[in-house]
């Protein structure tokens, strides 16, 4: 059961590492479980801190023009 496990925690980790920005790659790389890297990127997107909120839309607002 734990080879099960190691197998689709690094199935994910993959995932995370091909389907994010390569920034975002470099930063999560040393976090060696699926649930590591949800729980960092989860605490770093969401809403709870509204000035990097403010960047990102500043920065799509530019992207956009």
């Amino acid at each position: 059961m734990f080879a099960q496990w190691i197998r689709c925690n690094n199935m994910v980790i993959a995932w995370f590492h091909r389907f994010v920005s390569e920034s975002i790659a470099k930063s999560i790389l040393s976090i060696s479980t699926a649930a590591g890297v949800w729980s960092d990127l989860k605490n770093r997107f969401s809403q709870g801190d509204i000035f990097i909120i403010s960047d990102i839309q500043e920065e799509l607002y530019r992207f956009r023009q």
